[in-house]
């Protein structure tokens, strides 16, 4: 049976406060299937995306002005082992349903059965990081920003939540602006060039769409 762990914690002024509607976010195109969804699991930088979940309009804690939290969202992500100083591990991401507000699971790849469970992201990874930093003999100074471990933070992936059934129904979430970088790479490594996408694409998903 797997050893888990509640952490206990409080949302973090940060991690809620309103993005800057000027704001224009660069990102990577991920490449999509034939049915208009995003082709998965993909690599974006240290993070594996492995599910992006469903969109949970209807319940307050499952989105702020800055975060949409989509239950069933999981990824994988690269950083330092808790349990051997001389190597990095996977953890998987997770976020659950809890009925009134979403469920952050952490668990690392190289510490199977041990699972860390909190109200945000930042109350998990913070152990995670104190842990990893300790067996170093390493002192860590402050709490990390959840959101960012969580791959929340990321342009990539904050866009392609954003492009999810019933984001705009998140009647909290400040929706939020999108361009296609100047150069990347697709999931399956291609190179691409804004010249190469439709000009649809490129805008981003910019303007939210009329809810029904």
């Amino acid at each position: 049976m797997p050893t888990q762990h509640t952490a206990v914690g409080r949302r973090k002024k940060r991690d809620t406060k309103p993005p800057n509607v000027n704001d224009v976010r660069t990102f990577v195109q991920v490449e999509r299937d034939e049915h208009g969804n995003y082709r998965l699991p993909v690599e974006i930088d240290s993070w594996t995306v492995l599910s992006l979940g469903q969109v949970v309009f209807d319940r307050p804690a499952f989105h702020n002005q800055r975060y949409i939290y989509p239950v069933g969202y999981k990824v994988k992500k690269w950083y330092r082992s808790m349990v051997d100083p001389r190597s990095d591990t996977q953890y998987t991401c997770e976020i659950l349903d809890g009925g009134q507000e979403p469920i952050f699971r952490l668990e690392a790849d190289d510490n199977p059965g041990e699972v860390y469970m909190g109200p945000t992201p930042t109350t998990v990874w913070t152990i995670a990081v104190r842990r990893a930093f300790a067996i170093r003999n390493m002192d860590y100074g402050h709490n990390p920003v959840g959101p960012d471990f969580f791959g929340l933070r990321k342009n990539t992936i904050a866009k392609m939540i954003q492009d999810l059934p019933n984001a705009d129904k998140c009647k909290n979430y400040i929706w939020q602006t999108f361009k296609i970088g100047s150069t990347g790479r697709t999931s399956r490594g291609k190179i691409y060039r804004p010249e190469d996408v439709s000009s649809s694409e490129a805008s981003g998903s910019n303007k939210r769409a009329p809810s029904a």
